[in-house]
């Protein structure tokens, strides 16, 4: 459980460093986009103000009656996030999965059109992080760090093998 407060942590800097877990819930962040939700509302009026084109489904109300859970329903509303969810994404609008930004590989997805796993900046043989938080990194990006990186090792002796891993500590910027 994290708390995320007034002022406190960016919340793409705490989704970052979560991306590892196959699900993530947060409550509240009515007006974030990028992400699948599930608006939980106490009447039609407000799943009309909540829902938007982000939304897969409504506990409580919902204003014309698709993908609406009664709240002890969890078997139901998992099956759902299971199916529906979308991973988080970079938000580099980078558009190497095909999506001019990444608002709109989230629609797609929502809506079934796009494979939720297709985020070109989270794919791939480099994976980046810092202090835990994984970072999204552009195509061109990824190919300068493993050439460098491969053309390096490449070099020293008795360096034969498909993975490598370099961890770099207590380095001032």
């Amino acid at each position: 459980t994290a708390v995320l407060g007034e002022g406190e942590k960016d919340l793409d800097d705490l989704l970052r460093s979560l991306m590892d877990l196959d699900f993530v819930i947060l409550e509240g962040f009515k007006n974030i986009e990028n992400m699948a939700r599930i608006v939980v509302a106490s009447d039609e009026k407000e799943a009309e103000e909540l829902g938007d084109e982000f939304t897969i489904g409504f506990v409580g109300n919902d204003k014309n009656g698709e993908n609406v859970f009664e709240l002890n329903d969890v078997s139901a509303i998992a099956d759902l996030v299971e199916r529906k969810s979308v991973m988080y994404v970079g938000g580099l609008d980078c558009g190497s999965c095909g999506y001019s930004s990444c608002r709109e590989f989230v629609l797609s997805s929502v809506e079934g059109k796009a494979q939720t796993d297709e985020c070109e900046a989270l794919k791939g043989p480099v994976y980046l992080s810092i202090d835990g938080k994984r970072i999204p990194l552009k195509p061109f990006v990824k190919d300068l760090i493993s050439n460098t990186i491969t053309g390096i090792v490449s070099s020293l002796k008795d360096t034969g093998g498909n993975k490598i891993e370099i961890k770099v500590e207590n380095h001032e910027r």
